[in-house]
């Protein structure tokens, strides 16, 4: 660890606070290796990953909220196995027993360099990544998921939230894959995009493209779906047992620089 910033506060909402409350904000700064994961798993919040740079090293801000003092203090642990780095949210006293609806929570921002692979799971807080450069493997149960800029394969794993991704064009050959249990999931295309398409749901399924749609009455997901977008290209899956599918394609917009502004 090269440094750790702490910043304390004390906050009221209006009028005689009924309960304790107590903001804390932490940086932290961790070696990675060059061919290494980064790997984050927050069971008590939000996790944002944006690019980091060029430089060997993960800066972590953890923004902590503590609403309940009787119970053991939220920490952030980090841990580094050979070249990968493993960053988890954890009660500082395991062997205490916590609520499952506990309010004390962290929020996690991350910036990650350049090529490396990055695995992010939660529990009922949501997962925003933009600007990754490197693979992104993602699992949640109930938080919602929303992706942009990735340069690199994109896998992603929700049971009850909404995936929503914007895909780049030409960035990997890998085969990428979008799953969940009943939540929607929602992928868009640039127009110049090269994909093999493969979408099953029993829920509805819709599409700016063309594809070929199986109805099979006694299976679930029930409804298979087919598409071959620019010719075609590395596999891009989305299933679904019950949850709403979209395939949506975007017009590319430059500036006079040759930028995407977004």
């Amino acid at each position: 660890m090269l440094g750790v910033a702490v910043i304390a506060l004390a906050a009221q909402d209006g009028g005689e606070p009924d309960e304790h409350w107590e903001k804390s904000t932490e940086t932290y700064f961790e070696k990675v290796g060059k061919a290494a994961r980064v790997v984050v798993d927050n069971p008590h919040g939000n996790i944002w990953v944006r690019f980091g740079g060029y430089e060997d090293q993960v800066e972590i801000i953890a923004t902590k909220q503590r609403l309940e003092p009787e119970l053991p203090r939220l920490v952030v642990r980090r841990e580094n196995a050979g070249e990968d780095l493993h960053v988890r949210v954890v009660s500082e006293k395991p062997e205490v027993p916590s609520p499952a609806d506990r309010r004390d929570r962290i929020d996690l921002v991350l910036f990650v360099p350049i090529g490396r692979r990055v695995e992010l799971s939660t529990v009922d807080d949501d997962i925003a990544v933009k600007g990754l450069k490197g693979d992104l493997r993602v699992s949640t149960v109930k938080g919602d998921v929303a992706l942009r800029k990735i340069s690199g394969a994109v896998n992603v794993r929700s049971e009850r939230g909404k995936v929503v991704a914007l895909l780049e064009s030409d960035v990997t050959k890998s085969d990428q894959h979008f799953e969940s249990s009943t939540g929607d999931i929602e992928v868009t295309l640039y127009e110049d995009a090269k994909h093999d398409v493969v979408i099953a749901t029993s829920g509805i399924i819709s599409t700016d493209f063309s594809i070929e749609i199986e109805h099979r009455r006694f299976e679930e997901p029930g409804k298979h779906a087919r598409a071959t977008i620019g010719g075609g290209g590395p596999k891009l899956s989305m299933t679904s047992k019950r949850g709403r599918i979209s395939l949506l394609r975007q017009q590319k917009f430059f500036t006079r620089e040759n930028e995407d502004p977004s």
